[in-house]
């Protein structure tokens, strides 16, 4: 039996999620159910989630890391913005460059 490796399932993740990203964000709540589930919680979340269920350390952990990628990803790219005038380039680069901020302060 061979295992993948972990870009050729994340790959095939990321297919899913461009075919249907509404239901891939829905389902965050059941996989972290499920992951609770896992690792031996008797007590854990059981339906909708409530306000207690969201105060959870492990799952603000996730999603600061998320955010974090996702600043880095746009951190690191530099869009030329060649189809605008000069001006207009500084100004796009400038917003740009304040948008890849805010998901870090964010997490």
């Amino acid at each position: 039996m061979s295992v993948n490796p972990p870009n050729d399932f994340q790959s095939r993740k990321r297919r899913r999620f461009a075919t249907d990203p509404f239901s891939r964000s829905v389902l965050a709540w059941d996989r972290w159910t499920s992951a609770v589930e896992a690792a031996g919680v008797d007590d854990g979340p059981k339906g909708p989630p409530e306000t207690g269920d969201l105060k959870s350390p492990v799952l603000w952990m996730a999603h600061a890391q998320a955010l974090t990628e996702a600043a880095e990803v746009v951190r690191r790219k530099e869009p030329t913005f060649a189809h605008k005038p000069l001006i207009l380039r500084e100004m796009c680069d400038g917003q740009y460059c304040a948008v890849g901020l805010m998901p870090v302060g964010y997490s």
